[in-house]
């Protein structure tokens, strides 16, 4: 199977993980006046609803919504980028180096940026996941070995805090933090010196490693690292691992003032055993200690705020607040947002002899490797062949676009223009490619000026018409004028929109296409082949997204594959060629394969 799979869906994660944790945020601002222990429970339940978001959005069927005034016309979206260099490759120099040649010059694929980004995201992962295992397995040793402690009045205040399973109360050796460790068996960790405190401070630390054991600290605590560590490349997750300690532990503190601690003493305490006890890094990853530096100004500072909030929510509370998190994450996790469809494109076609026609067909396989002399050599013998007429137009243009691709420059535009000159008609086509040998060469307002008369040679409304234009606002952008680059790229979405009306009219869909949903499973792909760049969409610098619209039959395989967004040089070709090798699983009704209708969208980027 491709890694376009899932590296798409990685990048769909990481949009809709930060999209809920950005809700996060915006509801604890709004609970700012709430106790912490609320603000808390928010974020718990955001940690759980962010850990489950990928095994969500892969069971969920997909809930398409329009972007701006789009409207989607298909039961299922598949998406997949064919990336292509934007820099040049050197003249070929030797035919004993055409090998490495040929190596050098392939762009790098979807598949292959997608690798690095994937392998780049587990080793992350592993190393926050494998901090975890070792916190875990630092933290089981110790418990094994640890020796009980005995502490008066752990019974009574056990009870007090409403906790029914047996707590355990181990030693560890002396300056060590207290904290608490355990999901089913929740053991509490104090130093071994913690024999010789007075009596108050004993109690209070212990009701605060108690009030964590009755929050069920320990196991939400293991929950949020395994988010942090899948999500460790978000800055938003790191930010919100920091609130969710933060308010964790102001929550227990919180606990153990409701119970009658006093405040000035308790700080006290606080602080006295955050300066003078050591916290084991590992065994924090696991476990949850007391106090950490780094959050005292603010734990103190709200502990003697006596207008503070404290109150600890209800069980109803926290199931009502999982519900709405379910009911926010379920959509956000089935979301897919889609652009509106445009029209297919035909780019300039060559109408030439057939002997020429095969030499034309041996220089263009020549270009595609960038084997710029083997290229140059067939279209010169087509020009032989052909002699003088407006035939030969088709292969100065192409001619041209080997000298352009050699970094030629003047010869490309010397050839281009002995192209016009023998067919008034390639006029729009060649005066295009002058302006794109001008952009090579920085000359943008020169480029400007021969886009304007490419566009004025151009059949009105044509598909010709409308690439000229998306070159044109592509060089605006280029200069700053984005404005002027907007009113340009609308009016070629016009044409293409128009154009893709005649298309669809002309090719209906198919019998027995069964919408997706209900009894209708949807497709699932299986083999994904990705599309390449042109070389000549790589000279003219020339992006965007082509959409298909397909038909997924019972055998897996992509039918009556028709273009709605388009675009020039061969990309709706290239687009065309990989969905019609992709294979799919196929939809199912009662159990049965039938088909389905589906959209796939072709992402076209220059590095």
């Amino acid at each position: 199977m491709s890694v376009a799979i899932p590296y798409s869906f990685f990048v769909e994660i990481a949009m809709k993980s930060t999209l809920l944790l950005s809700a996060a945020w915006l509801v604890t601002l709004l609970l700012r006046r709430k106790s912490a222990a609320v603000r808390h429970l928010a974020w718990n339940v955001t940690f759980a609803a962010v850990l489950a978001l990928p095994f969500v959005a892969m069971a969920l069927p997909a809930l398409r919504v329009p972007v701006a005034s789009s409207i989607l016309s298909a039961g299922a979206i598949f998406r997949v980028d064919a990336l292509g260099s934007a820099a040049q490759a050197a003249p070929e120099q030797t035919s004993q180096g055409e090998a490495a040649l040929e190596a050098k010059s392939k762009p790098w694929t979807a598949a292959k940026w997608g690798v690095i980004a994937m392998a780049i995201w587990a080793v992350g992962a592993a190393v926050s996941w494998a901090q975890l295992l070792i916190g875990l397995a630092a933290m089981e040793r110790l418990r094994r070995r640890a020796k009980s402690l005995e502490f008066a009045g752990l019974a009574s205040m056990t009870r007090q805090l409403g906790i029914e399973r047996q707590v355990s109360l181990l030693e560890t050796e002396e300056g060590s933090m207290p904290f608490t460790y355990g999901v089913l068996r929740s053991t509490i960790f104090l130093p071994a010196d913690a024999k010789r405190w007075e009596a108050e401070r004993g109690r209070v630390v212990l009701l605060h490693e108690l009030a964590h054991v009755r929050r069920g600290d320990g196991a939400t605590h293991l929950l949020a690292r395994m988010v942090l560590g899948l999500y460790w490349w978000n800055p938003i997750v790191r930010a919100a691992w920091h609130e969710f300690l933060k308010e964790r532990e102001r929550a227990a503190d919180d606990l153990v003032l409701s119970l009658g601690a006093g405040a000035s003493a308790y700080a006290g305490h606080l602080l006295e055993i955050a300066s003078s006890m050591q916290s084991n890094e590992a065994l924090g990853w696991a476990a949850v200690p007391m106090a950490r530096r780094s959050q005292l100004e603010g734990r103190v500072s709200a502990i003697l705020d006596p207008g503070r909030d404290r109150q600890t929510p209800r069980r109803a509370s926290a199931i009502a607040a999982s519900l709405v998190a379910i009911l926010i994450m379920a959509p956000v996790a089935a979301l897919e947002a889609r652009s509106d469809p445009a029209q297919a494109n035909v780019v300039f076609q060559a109408s030439v002899s057939a002997p020429a026609a095969a030499l034309m067909k041996e220089g263009d396989a020549a270009r595609e490797l960038q084997k710029w002399d083997r290229a140059r050599a067939a279209y010169v013998k087509a020009l032989a062949v052909l002699g003088s007429g407006p035939e030969k137009a088709p292969v100065l243009i192409h001619l041209g676009l080997t000298e352009l691709a050699a970094k030629e420059y003047e010869k490309a535009i010397a050839d281009f223009g002995r192209a016009q000159s023998a067919d008034s008609s390639k006029t729009s086509e060649a005066q295009m490619w002058m302006a794109i040998a001008q952009v090579r060469q920085g000359h943008l307002d020169a480029a400007e000026a021969l886009y304007q008369t490419a566009l004025a040679a151009a059949e009105p409304k044509s598909p010709g018409a409308a690439t000229i234009m998306e070159l044109h606002a592509q060089l605006l952008r280029q200069q700053g004028r984005s404005d002027e680059a907007k009113t340009v790229q609308s009016e070629a979405a016009g044409i293409r929109a128009m154009q893709a009306a005649e298309a669809s009219a002309n090719k209906p869909a198919g019998p027995d296409v069964y919408k997706i949903g209900g009894e209708v499973s949807p497709p699932k792909v299986d083999v994904k082949v990705e599309p390449q760049y042109t070389e000549d969409a790589r000279l003219a610098g020339y992006q965007g997204t082509v959409l298909l619209s397909i038909e997924i039959g019972a055998d897996g395989v992509a039918h009556n594959i028709k273009v709605l967004r388009a675009l020039a040089f061969g990309l709706d070709r290239k687009a065309i060629e990989a969905i019609g090798q992709w294979r799919f699983q196929p939809a199912t009704k009662d159990g049965q394969p039938v088909k389905v209708k589906a959209d796939v969208e072709v992402n076209f980027r220059l590095l």
